[in-house]
């Protein structure tokens, strides 16, 4: 997932939007936005995880963090719709989406989803923009199909869609239909229908208050005065925009971390003591590690622990800034069994992810049950290698953010089987209303 720090860096530039608009720039500004957008999206459709794809794009951008906060609603939005883009564009063209050269569909799917979904962007902006990064990227002599295509979809009606509600859903929340069918399946279609449309909208940016230095009523005042709209949420703070809180003070003081709520409900499950050795095996990008340190007050152990040295040198530099002491950063692969003893041990397992597809759109395509069993295989394994490190009596939470049988309740049930380990808790948490969708389970060592 792009990090939050790389989309909010501050323009290097002193020219503000308003004097560009003044010297004549509007329009090379804003197509350099959707420039930046086309090129993640097409990197994106070469193998490899969308938002990795999007963040190697904004690293190093000379953009303000406005301009950046286009680029990824653009490129996420985008993908996160993108079954109900390309159905939208196939009422309006006579050529299908699955025929056109990608660089012509990337661009006519942006173009759609600025007229649908970015209420900011005039129809004929968006219109306009495509034609021209069409002609730019060398594909001008579709320009004129580009144009048509777009004109057509702004002269469109209320969208027809099917009667089958698994259908429906599919279409409607750019979902892939085996998804739709396995969550009716085992959860029913009401839950199906509010987990799609969770998944299908813009997710809430949520930060955690750091309790070392001050109080989630504290933080929201503070953002409040520092001109932002902050609002207090069981203990957590939202701000309506992503682009201003790596610039403000506020974070620069250590004040907050971003996590979301369904990811700090992990380590209170944890709930970590004063002085307490603690291990969090897939501990990246670090937030549940940096909650449990606040739990315990910044007095303890605890390692915290990824195979990307990347991602363990950035936990290293967040926990500096947010002033925690008793946190280790290091590389491990969480298959390996763990060397010493712990009192609690946190697994936030890999996972399949549907439960974030709002944050990461890109994990609902080109994933399969095959996938599911394997990835569940696989936190079979970190869990029984984390066991391993756990004293008699300890705590283990296991945790992913999705909401799969095979990766939830039947994990649980094999570890329970076959480790040393008796479930204390079990609970899910569905996508929606600003919480993502995870499932935690609490065990006690035997």
């Amino acid at each position: 997932m792009f990090s939050l720090e790389s989309v909010c860096e501050p323009l290097k530039t002193s020219i503000t939007l308003k004097a560009a608009r003044a010297e004549g720039m509007a329009v090379v500004e804003k197509l350099n936005e959707r420039e930046e957008a086309y090129e993640a999206l097409l990197e994106a459709e070469r193998p490899g995880p969308a938002n990795k794809m999007l963040k190697r794009r904004l690293d190093g951008l000379g953009m303000d963090t406005r301009g950046k906060a286009f680029v990824v609603e653009l490129a996420q939005g985008t993908t996160r719709r993108k079954m109900l883009l390309d159905y939208i564009i196939g009422l309006s063209s006579r050529i299908p989406t699955e025929k056109m050269q990608p660089e012509v569909r990337i661009i006519i799917r942006m173009a759609v989803y600025q007229m649908r979904y970015m209420d900011k962007v005039p129809d004929r902006a968006a219109v306009d923009e495509a034609v021209k990064l069409a002609k730019k990227k060398g594909f001008g002599h579709v320009s004129g199909f580009v144009n048509g295509v777009l004109r057509n979809v702004g002269r469109q009606g209320p969208l027809p869609l099917p009667g089958d509600l698994a259908q429906r859903l599919s279409l409607e929340h750019s979902y892939p239909s085996w998804i739709v069918e396995y969550l009716i399946k085992n959860f029913g279609p009401q839950r199906a229908e509010l987990v799609c449309k969770a998944g299908s909208e813009r997710p809430m940016i949520t930060l955690c208050p750091n309790m070392l230095k001050t109080t989630a009523e504290d933080l929201a005042l503070r953002l409040s005065g520092e001109g932002m709209e902050a609002h207090l949420e069981e203990g957590s703070v939202t701000v309506a925009k992503a682009g201003e809180i790596a610039a403000s003070k506020a974070y620069a003081e250590g004040l907050f971390h971003v996590m979301d709520r369904s990811s700090a409900a992990c380590a209170w499950a944890l709930d970590p003591q004063k002085g307490e050795t603690i291990a969090d095996v897939c501990a990246a990008p670090g937030g549940k590690s940096f909650l449990c340190a606040m739990l315990m007050g910044n007095e303890g152990r605890i390692m915290s622990m990824d195979k990307d040295k990347r991602r363990v040198d950035e936990m290293g530099r967040q926990a500096k800034r947010l002033g925690i002491r008793i946190i280790e950063a290091g590389v491990r692969n969480a298959l390996e069994p763990l060397e010493e003893i712990y009192d609690r041990v946190l697994v936030d397992a890999p996972c399949s992810g549907f439960g974030v597809a709002s944050r990461k759109p890109d994990v609902k395509y080109g994933k399969s049950m095959k996938d599911v069993k394997s990835l569940a295989e696989l936190q079979k394994g970190i869990l029984g290698a984390s066991c391993q490190g756990l004293k008699a009596g300890g705590r283990l939470v296991y945790s992913v953010c999705t909401y799969t049988v095979e990766e939830c309740e039947e994990v649980s049930r094999w570890a329970v089987e076959n480790l040393p380990l008796s479930l204390e808790e079990e609970k899910r948490i569905w996508p929606g209303d600003g919480w993502d969708g995870f499932y935690i389970a609490r065990f006690a060592k035997r």
